[in-house]
């Protein structure tokens, strides 16, 4: 389920100001920098499940991206060296 911010904020329970505060505080995901957020549409989940699934997602992403990144310089690598 593809949910934008507002309709988070609502399946969240979290207010704009409260989530402006966590995202500045690190613990939310920036979704504003998102088109979408994705939730898990099984069941109802507490704000804090929301925070910390959100939480655990920013860590996901930085991790693809620090793998991309040094895919990308090792692919490099290798072509300089031929």
């Amino acid at each position: 389920m593809k949910l934008k911010r507002s309709e988070a904020l609502d399946y969240a329970r979290v207010s704009e100001r409260e989530l402006c505060r966590l995202e500045e505080e690190g613990m939310v995901v920036p979704i504003r920098s998102w088109k979408t957020l994705w939730m898990v549409p099984y069941y109802e989940p507490s704000q804090i499940e929301v925070i910390q699934w959100l939480a655990s997602c920013q860590r996901s992403v930085d991790h693809f991206f620090r793998e991309e990144r040094r895919q990308v310089i090792a692919d490099r690598t290798v072509d300089h060296s031929r």
